[in-house]
């Protein structure tokens, strides 16, 4: 899918690292071990709101992002082991969009098998790619979507204005549905 659309209208800038936290689920029968997230960073000089994909083949589950419109937004794709002792199993969680794989490296050690593929130049209303495991055909990319091209709805929701959302490649038109989540399957 292209990334470009009717909506790009500036600069804009993204930053990632690595954090991990030390947890344990019964302590102390079971081992600690570490939970690690990539954290991310986007801002630009105007005012956004933040749009996140993740993208399975040719499928999409997206959401919007419940904080307020500003010019920095702080993200964090997280690598949850569902049991640390007894599964391989890991849900890969970006902003509350969830997918599970089952990957014992994943769960050891997600910077050896998560390639960070934010590109050099980013603007306002491209999909933008953060991170991939290619091994499961999965990818992970945010969309900052200028102010302007927003509305404001009931209960501190909002959508992208559905005129403008209507000319978005179709696995990601939903942003102008006025639901804050949606799953495309061609």
């Amino acid at each position: 899918m292209t990334s470009a659309t009717k909506v790009t209208s500036g600069p804009a800038a993204v930053a990632s690292s690595w954090a991990s936290r030390k947890v344990t689920t019964d302590p102390p029968r079971y081992t600690p071990h570490l939970e690690w997230s990539l954290e991310v960073a986007l801002s630009s000089t105007q005012e956004f709101r933040t749009a996140v994909f993740v993208q399975h083949g040719e499928e999409y589950w997206w959401g919007l992002g419940a904080d307020g419109a500003g010019t920095l937004a702080q993200l964090s794709i997280k690598f949850l082991p569902h049991n640390w002792q007894w599964s391989d199993d890991v849900q890969v969680n970006l902003e509350g969009q969830r997918f599970t794989v089952h990957d014992p490296l994943l769960k050891a050690d997600p910077r050896k098998v998560v390639s960070v593929i934010i590109p050099a130049q980013v603007s306002i209303g491209e999909l933008i790619p953060i991170a991939e495991l290619r091994e499961h055909d999965l990818s992970l990319l945010i969309m900052a979507i200028a102010l302007v091209y927003t509305e404001a709805r009931r209960l501190n929701r909002w959508r992208m204005l559905p005129q403008l959302a209507s000319g978005l490649p179709e696995p990601i038109r939903g942003l102008g549905s006025g639901r804050q989540t949606g799953h495309y399957r061609p």
